[in-house]
């Protein structure tokens, strides 16, 4: 894109006319990231990661949809095909997903809408199935390939992750542990995410040894550094060459 740009400046030289052309191309590109999950994802984790990728200056634009889910599983978004909460944060045939409402909103003022990142912590649900935890990548990347198709991205999406965890000696473990979960339960989960951020279009972020306010809850202070975290690993995979 940067390149593209001088090029077109060089082309047209210091002229007014060259100039409107660059600004032009400028201005029109906005740059979406989704970012999301379960109860963690909350607005301050979003704040942190909108925070540290706009200091970056590696986008255009940045505009950060950010919709989250208390208490869901993945099989909320999807199963064998895309479910209620899928049709709610991306997108559904009455055009009403937060996502595409705001692909749209871009699109209506003039500029064009580029879907850049996914940012995802959620998982702690799934630990209570062990199925769900074994079919948890195949069915996250399922999702990524259904908004790669729909937003029309030519690339796989690129995505982080959050390494969720658990602390089972808090004196509010059990409450929130109807299912019983156990370390190991929990363990197999992690690994599913620590995968996940090994693929050529992904990051992972660790959440253990976080301050936790029950069994599951990240404080909201270090809700905010981890999406500090996240978004830098993200720019440092995928914009440390640019």
């Amino acid at each position: 894109m940067l390149k593209t740009l001088a090029f077109v400046g060089l082309f047209m030289g210091s002229s007014s006319f060259g100039n409107s052309i660059l600004h032009a191309e400028i201005s029109e590109v906005v740059d979406i990231i989704f970012v999301g999950g379960q109860s963690n994802a909350t607005a301050d984790w979003a704040g942190g990661i909108e925070q540290k990728l706009k200091e970056s200056g590696r986008f255009s634009n940045l505009k950060v949809v950010h919709s989250y889910h208390p208490g869901q599983w993945l099989r909320n978004w999807y199963s064998n095909g895309p479910n209620d909460s899928f049709c709610i944060d991306f997108y559904n045939p009455t055009e009403t997903g937060v996502l595409e409402k705001a692909w749209k909103e871009v699109q209506s003022s003039g500029k064009k809408p580029r879907f850049v990142g996914f940012f995802w912590w959620q998982g702690e649900g799934d630990t209570g199935n062990a199925r769900e935890t074994e079919t948890y990548a195949k069915r996250f990347n399922s999702i990524l390939q259904l908004l790669q198709k729909h937003f029309e991205i030519e690339s796989p999406l690129k995505f982080a992750v959050a390494i969720i965890d658990a602390d089972m000696k808090s004196k509010n473990a059990y409450p929130l542990n109807p299912k019983g979960r156990t370390q190991e339960m929990v363990d197999g989960m992690r690994e599913v995410l620590k995968k996940l951020g090994q693929q050529a279009n992904g990051v992972a972020v660790d959440t253990c040894e976080r301050k936790r306010v029950d069994m599951w809850h990240v404080h909201k202070k270090d809700k905010e550094k981890i999406g500090r975290e996240m978004a830098e690993a993200f720019l440092k995979k995928f914009y440390s060459g640019d």
